[in-house]
């Protein structure tokens, strides 16, 4: 069991704050590009507690409780295809932004 609580671990980073989509972007373009060791877990989480697209002079920045927080996730296509994957993240949200 603590084997696999490790590789857990190892599967979830958490990112203490962004500030732009730039840098979200940054993420997942260096990720995507990083293949998934087929002898590991087949998934990867990053959670973004406090993000805040406004930038770091914003007032957000005063007060957390105005930011947003982000879920990415990357997974191998076994693990789920595309459609399920939407659907499952987006029953995870609060609320949907068509933009």
């Amino acid at each position: 069991m603590v084997e696999l609580n490790e590789r857990v671990a190892n599967a979830v980073t958490v990112v203490p704050e962004m500030t732009s989509m730039q840098e979200v972007n940054e993420l997942i373009q260096r990720e995507q590009s990083i293949e998934i060791a087929e002898d590991g877990l087949q998934w990867h989480v990053w959670i973004v507690p406090f993000f805040n697209r406004n930038g770091p002079e914003s007032d957000l920045n005063e007060s957390k409780s105005g930011m947003e927080s982000l879920v990415i996730m990357k997974a191998h296509h076994v693990i789920g295809d595309g459609l399920a994957f939407l659907l499952l993240m987006s029953g995870l949200q609060e609320k949907y932004e068509k933009n």
